[in-house]
């Protein structure tokens, strides 16, 4: 086989073909940049910004005007006389006829500190827009301003508020003022040129007024700026000149790198199929050699370094897989946490047991259960639980003889079978073990004294005149046990 460093690298093919393809699209976008840039930079001149700078500049203007119209009404003594003494009748008469001398006003109103309206809303035009942003900016919430409101298409109007304070400089109430949506309209219509669209759009970007017109049809230009003392924005339009030179620049300019990028994507495509292709079939035929086993070293000669360095790591894996598929057969009868046999292994000992039980050799049977085990397992946690587990099978381990044989059946379960056992010596022997796997958890501090676990046993002996059936041996130990659980803990029975 050849040196691994002679051979082609897959990752080293797509690095390569990547960066070419990569190389070809940034000059494409390059050069895309480059025409759209050529095609727009005409429209970007400083006429176009200073004309909308101006526009905006006006509308903020005519704002700070109305501003400072409602500022000087609401520092007159007789407003501030009205809202100090409180009066609905007086402040709804005063609001209708302020709202004759305020220009282009749609609705004035006088509210109290707490944001109570001093009149009839509907007769003064409060609308359940006006009271609703009037409610926010009373509890200090943020409002867009001036808030728009087009509930009614004829009446649609912008709002301004303003605070009412007394001599002593103290918020009294707050002089609310709404102006026709018309006021605005007169700005920008002046030295609106043809084929532009000029629009005031508020807080959430819906048009406030509009003025000119332009042609949908063709490709269009715009540019936005923030309106002063508002958070509306004003936006110009124009139409662009014709876009078909540029178009066809940009297709033919995107088609050549298309067709670039596509006939070395199917390049690669077909090279690295026919390798791969190569190389897997040399693999494939390897794999099946050893899976018939035969576990010589193969002398297949294959093109990718990748390649090239799986065929070594598959000849050990085939001789690590016997080592592992023996050690699985041993792990199977075998408990994970305890070390003990594990229920498999205890059905297969428990026939061995059986039989010679039947030849009259004396046999018993313990299950073994662990009291407050759940209790432990989730007061103290899976670690104190495990440990509990442990502790009992080092003690059953310490206490079996090389006769017996221990088990773990499963969860706080588990089980003993006592060869040649008297008698009269099984329950001293269970209850010496429960007392040492007391001590055991005494002395170990992953267990809290609080949730030590005592054992409910149970056992029987295998009675050769009267079991006939293995499984009815295991039953009456099971049901020994069940009675011993609901007799009270650390308790012992025999069936």
């Amino acid at each position: 086989m050849k040196s691994p460093l002679t051979k082609n690298s897959f990752k080293r093919i797509i690095y390569i073909t990547a960066a070419v393809i990569v190389a070809l699209l940034i000059i494409s976008a390059i050069v895309n940049l480059g025409l759209v840039r050529s095609h727009y930079k005409n429209y970007e001149n400083e006429q176009i910004q200073e004309q909308l700078e101006n526009k905006a500049l006006i509308l903020g203007k005519q704002l700070r005007l109305y501003k400072q119209i409602i500022a000087n009404v609401a520092a007159e003594s007789n407003t501030r006389d009205i809202l100090t003494f409180g009066e609905p009748n007086a402040g709804h008469q005063w609001a209708l006829q302020m709202r004759k001398f305020l220009p282009q006003a749609i609705g004035v109103a006088l509210l109290s500190k707490t944001g109570k309206v001093l009149g009839d809303p509907v007769s003064l035009r409060l609308g359940p827009q006006c009271l609703t942003d009037l409610t926010r900016l009373t509890l200090g919430e943020n409002v867009a301003h001036p808030p728009i409101h087009r509930d009614i298409p004829e009446l649609s109007h912008f709002d301004l508020t303003t605070a009412i304070y007394d001599e002593d400089d103290n918020t009294i109430g707050i002089l609310f003022v709404s102006f026709s949506l018309d006021t605005l309209k007169a700005t920008l219509q002046e030295s609106v040129s043809k084929e532009q669209l000029i629009q005031l759009l508020d807080h959430d970007g819906e048009p406030i007024t509009v003025a000119g017109s332009i042609s949908t049809a063709r490709e269009q230009y715009s540019i936005s700026m923030r309106v002063p003392e508002s958070t509306w924005t004003i936006k110009l339009t124009e139409n662009l000149a014709s876009s078909l030179p540029i178009y066809l620049t940009l297709s033919l300019s995107n088609l050549i790198t298309s067709i670039i990028v596509i006939g070395l994507i199917f390049f690669f495509i077909a090279y690295a199929s026919r390798i791969f292709k190569n190389d897997f079939l040399k693999v494939k035929a390897r794999l099946t050699q050893i899976s018939e086993g035969q576990l010589d070293e193969d002398n297949s000669n294959v093109q990718l370094k990748e390649t090239a360095e799986i065929m070594p790591a598959i000849e050990y894996i085939a001789k690590d897989i016997q080592k592992k598929q023996q050690m699985i057969a041993n792990q199977s009868w075998i408990d994970e946490l305890t070390g003990l046999p594990n229920r498999r292994h205890f059905n297969n000992e428990f026939v061995r047991a059986y039989n010679l039980a039947r030849r009259g050799i004396p046999m018993a049977v313990v299950l073994i259960n662990l009291d407050n085990f759940k209790t432990l397992n989730v007061s103290a946690g899976k670690t104190a639980g495990d440990q509990a587990l442990k502790l009992l099978a080092n003690t059953l381990q310490q206490y079996c003889r090389k006769t017996d044989f221990a088990a773990r059946l499963g969860g706080d379960e588990f089980a003993l079978l006592l060869l040649d056992m008297q008698h009269d010596k099984i329950r001293p022997c269970i209850e010496k073990l429960s007392e040492t796997f007391l001590e055991q958890q005494e002395r170990h501090p992953a267990v809290p004294d609080e949730f030590r676990c005592t054992l409910s046993c149970g056992f029987t002996f295998i009675n050769v005149h009267r079991d006939y059936n293995a499984a009815a041996v295991l039953t009456r130990a099971e049901k020994t046990l069940m009675a011993a659980k609901e007799h009270g803990k650390n308790c012992v029975m025999e069936a």
